[in-house]
């Protein structure tokens, strides 16, 4: 193989993967419009619900269960929730689902902690402006 040959071969790849780069940013927005529009009014903007009985995101009630069981649910509904089959398509409850995945995180494990970046980053920064006084 020449170099010309693998050059190309890179450029190939690289155009086709940046357009689903921008699809996936564009399919997280559009999971959470979704969520929000359908969703938010009893799950809650944030995981915690809204509506008395419906599963707290947050604490990842009932995010144990597998996808396929999870979609059975949002399509025919179940309990208080309505059914979903006829006013979502199947990739939009996908979607929305993925989005509600997002809100559950695990307990840190002993001697970790959750705390993200975010939380280092305002420590740094905090730091930093006290050292420029």
């Amino acid at each position: 193989m020449t170099k010309t040959t693998l050059i190309n071969g890179l450029i190939i790849l690289f155009s086709l993967s940046t357009p689903a780069l921008a699809a996936e940013k564009i399919e997280l927005a559009e999971a959470q419009e979704l969520y929000e529009d359908n969703c938010a009014m009893c799950h809650g903007y944030d995981g915690v619900p809204i509506m008395p009985g419906a599963p707290n995101f947050i604490k990842g009630e009932r995010l144990e269960k597998n996808d396929t069981e999870l979609l059975t649910s949002i399509r025919d509904g179940k309990g208080a929730m309505p059914p979903w089959a006829g006013a979502l398509s199947d990739a939009e409850q996908q979607a929305a689902l993925r989005y509600a995945r997002q809100f559950h995180q695990p307990p840190a494990k002993a001697g970790h902690s959750n705390e993200g970046p975010s939380v280092i980053l305002i420590a740094a920064r905090k730091d930093n402006a006290e050292a420029t006084r």
